[in-house]
Parts: structure tokens; C-alpha cells; sequence
């Protein structure tokens, strides 16, 4: 569940443009990472209790396509869901960063 589209999009979504590749390439990392994490918890709190094993299992193999068929059975129009909650992960990245200085 990359939320990055391609490395241009991170750059501005993260708005890191004046930063070295090489820094700009490990905040990608980072917070790919905290985004992903971010929708993983949103979807475990979407998705039956006895799934839950499953979709980490899944996830912890490597299995994203099947991880996410897993999660869109019990999640209405997923897409939409993954893209809010992309978009909300960004708002506390946004937060945190503001809170920063």
C-alpha cells in the first residue's frame, strides 16, 4: 500500500524539493512508512477481529494485492478509502512538521 505514486509526486506531496536527493530519498522512506502504518491500523479497525491475523500475515509476506482483496471484502469502496486515508496521514505529517518549527 505505497502511498506514493512515483518519487516527483513524494517530493512535492511532502514538499521537500529543497532538500539533497539523498535526504529527500530517506524522508520518502520514513514517511511511506508512517503512512502505510497509518492505513494498516485504519483498515485493521475496519475489518473483523478473526481478520486480523490474516491481513497481518499477509502483509508481513509481502502479499499487497492480497492483503488489500482481503481488506476491500469488508470495506466498502476501498479505494476511496485508501486515498482518505492517505489524505489523513498527510494532515498529521503536515501537523507534525508544523509543530517542528
Amino acid at each position: 500500500m505505497n502511498p506514493f505514486k512515483n518519487r516527483d509526486f513524494a517530493v512535492t506531496a511532502l514538499a521537500i524539493e529543497s532538500l539533497p536527493p539523498e535526504m529527500q530519498d530517506e524522508l520518502i522512506t520514513e514517511f511511506g512508512l508512517f503512512v502505510t502504518t497509518e492505513i494498516s491500523l485504519a483498515i485493521l479497525e475496519k475489518i473483523p477481529t478473526e481478520t486480523h491475523e490474516s491481513f497481518k500475515t499477509l502483509i508481513e509476506e509481502g502479499k499487497e494485492d492480497e492483503a488489500k482483496a482481503l481488506a476491500a471484502t469488508h470495506i466498502p469502496d476501498f479505494e476511496t478509502f485508501l486515498e482518505e486515508e492517505t489524505k489523513k496521514a498527510f494532515v498529521k505529517i503536515k501537523e507534525m512538521r508544523a509543530s517542528l518549527g
